[in-house]
């Protein structure tokens, strides 16, 4: 059986928050942060808004017009690292505001990795039970809830978004064709949040100490990503019986625009088949790649190829042919 994307729709707030704004917090010039990061702008959810909230307005949007295919929605999952909140999980909070009657529904927590983690969840629940139809499968994140302004190692970098995908049956020869899931917890210190759950609950203390911000170790995450991105991805097309010159789309996670850059040009990659939308809405974490799908021409039958790492570390690839 075959699954792939049937649609994808994104949404990004509407505040914009520019270099010049991240450079007083920082106290670095904005050429300074686009040299090091490749990011002009990035948005910010107004501060009474909430993960679900902008997971809800992108699942809005990818039913205008179809509001009738939300009755096929069986299941839903959610990739998120900034949940509204511990519990309940973010996806039962979006499936009762959309009305999604008794489609299952919970959180994936796989950080920048969540969407394709997610994706391979719902291909391998369709495959489980035929009677699901469709799964609406989501990433979103609200970042700039747990970034500290003075710190240049993520607040240069991380912003906020959305974006939801149909995922369902498609013919023969479409859909996903292989793909690869990783952790590497030994390294679960290179990004993350200190306090907030079972291990340092929120209170004065771990406030005051700003425990509850983000927190990453630039350089380690770095190698993580020029290590395991490029072995990924020639992984998968070697299991998907494709050369890396037959890809039709690169659908990176916006980890970073300038490293990311760097490491198509060390794959010997055809930039014009590498978007990097993330130059002008930074890290949205898990909301990463369904945005590139939102706003990818793709044409049926293109070969995609999707790449992803995240605090875990966790990190995962996977190839499709467009339906």
């Amino acid at each position: 059986m075959s699954t792939g994307i049937l649609g994808a729709a994104g949404y990004l707030p509407p505040r914009v928050v520019g270099n010049d704004q991240v450079g007083a917090w920082v106290g670095q010039e904005p050429s300074w942060i686009l040299e090091r990061t490749g990011v002009v702008e990035r948005h910010y959810a107004a501060d009474d808004v909430s993960t679900s909230d902008i997971a809800c307005l992108a699942v809005e949007k990818l039913y205008e017009g179809c509001q009738e295919k939300r009755a096929s929605v069986g299941a839903v999952i959610l990739g998120t690292s900034t949940p509204d909140h511990n519990f309940p999980s973010t996806a039962a909070i979006v499936q009762g505001r959309m009305g999604l009657g008794r489609a299952f529904a919970f959180d994936l927590s796989a950080a920048c990795s969540g969407y394709v983690f997610s994706f391979v969840m719902a291909h391998s629940l369709l495959c489980a039970d035929p009677s699901l139809d469709e799964v609406l499968v989501i990433g979103s994140d609200t970042i700039s809830k747990v970034l500290y302004k003075p710190d240049r190692k993520t607040v240069t970098v991380f912003g906020d978004g959305a974006a939801a995908t149909r995922v369902g049956r498609v013919p023969d020869g479409y859909g996903l064709l292989a793909h690869s899931l990783i952790t590497d917890g030994c390294n679960a210190d290179f990004v993350g949040q200190p306090a907030g759950g079972s291990r340092r609950p929120l209170d004065a203390e771990t406030v005051d100490s700003r425990e509850r911000y983000m927190v990453m170790n630039g350089r380690p995450v770095r190698e993580y990503f020029e290590d395991v991105v490029p072995k990924l991805v020639h992984e998968v097309a070697e299991q998907a019986g494709v050369s890396l010159d037959q890809i039709d789309h690169f659908v990176f996670h916006q980890a970073n625009p300038q490293m990311l850059a760097d490491c198509i040009e060390t794959m010997g990659l055809d930039p014009a088949k590498c978007p990097v939308p993330g130059v002008y809405s930074g890290n949205t974490g898990s909301a990463s790649i369904p945005l590139v799908l939102s706003q990818l021409e793709a044409k049926r039958g293109d070969l995609v190829m999707m790449a992803a790492i995240g605090s875990g570390m966790t990190a995962g690839a996977a190839v499709l042919r467009w339906y």
